[in-house]
C-alpha cells in the first residue's frame, strides 16, 4: 500500500509546530483580553434616550459562535496531529488529510465552545440574552405583532448598553422609538418582550 513520502510527513510535522505556536499565542492574547474587560468598568450612563446612542457604545449578546480566533488556532495542529498518526498507521494521503480536516473542525468547534463557556462564567461585562428578564429598553426596529417576526430592540442591563433581536408578544406592532419590557429569551439571540404602556 502506498504511502506519503517523507517530505508531506515532515509538512505535517511543520504545520503542527506553527499550529501549537498560533494556539498558545491565540490563548494569551484571549486571557490578556480577558483580563482587561474584567478590570475595567465597561459600563456607561444610563442615557436619557438609547435610540441615539453612538454605535461604539452598543454591546452584543453574548451567543455561541462556531468559529473563533482560539477555535481557528485549534484547528492547525489538531489537523497536524491527526495526519501525523495517520500515517503512522500507513494510510494514504486522501484518507490522512480527510482524517486530519474532521480532528481539526473538532477541535475548531470545541475551541470556541470553551472560549464562550469561559466568557459565560467568568466575564462580568457579558451580557447573556436569558439574563435579561425585566430589562427595560426601546425598540430600535419594527417588530412585527404576535411573534410573528424579528425586529431589533436596545436594552439597558448590565451597565450597557445592548442590541439584539426581539419577538413581541403584542397584538399590535411595535414601531421604532416604542418603549419595552424583556420577558424572557425564545433563544441565545432572541428575547420576547412585551410594550409598556404609557400612564
Amino acid at each position: 500500500m502506498p504511502v506519503m513520502d517523507n517530505n508531506l510527513f515532515m509538512i505535517f510535522v511543520a504545520v503542527t509546530v506553527v499550529g501549537f505556536v498560533l494556539l498558545i499565542g491565540s490563548v494569551l492574547v484571549f486571557i490578556k483580553n480577558f483580563k482587561k474587560a474584567t478590570a475595567e468598568d465597561y459600563g456607561i450612563d444610563e442615557p436619557e434616550d438609547i435610540m441615539y446612542v453612538n454605535e461604539k457604545d452598543i454591546a452584543g449578546p453574548l451567543v455561541p459562535k462556531s468559529i473563533t480566533p482560539v477555535g481557528i488556532c485549534a484547528f492547525i495542529p489538531f489537523f497536524g496531529i491527526a495526519c501525523i498518526c495517520a500515517h503512522k498507521v500507513g494510510l494514504d494521503t486522501l484518507p490522512t488529510v480527510l482524517i486530519g480536516i474532521m480532528i481539526g473542525i473538532a477541535a475548531l468547534i470545541s475551541g470556541s465552545i470553551l472560549v464562550y463557556v469561559v466568557r459565560l462564567k467568568h466575564d462580568p461585562s457579558a451580557v447573556f440574552v436569558p439574563n435579561t428578564a425585566g430589562a427595560i429598553g426601546k425598540v430600535i426596529s419594527d417588530i412585527p405583532a404576535a411573534q410573528n417576526g424579528r425586529g431589533l430592540i436596545r436594552v439597558y442591563t448590565n451597565n450597557q448598553i445592548v442590541q439584539f433581536e426581539a419577538i413581541s408578544v403584542d397584538e399590535v406592532t411595535l414601531t421604532k422609538g416604542t418603549p419595552i419590557k424583556v420577558l424572557r429569551a425564545d433563544t441565545d439571540k432572541v428575547a420576547v418582550v412585551e410594550r409598556i404602556i404609557q400612564k
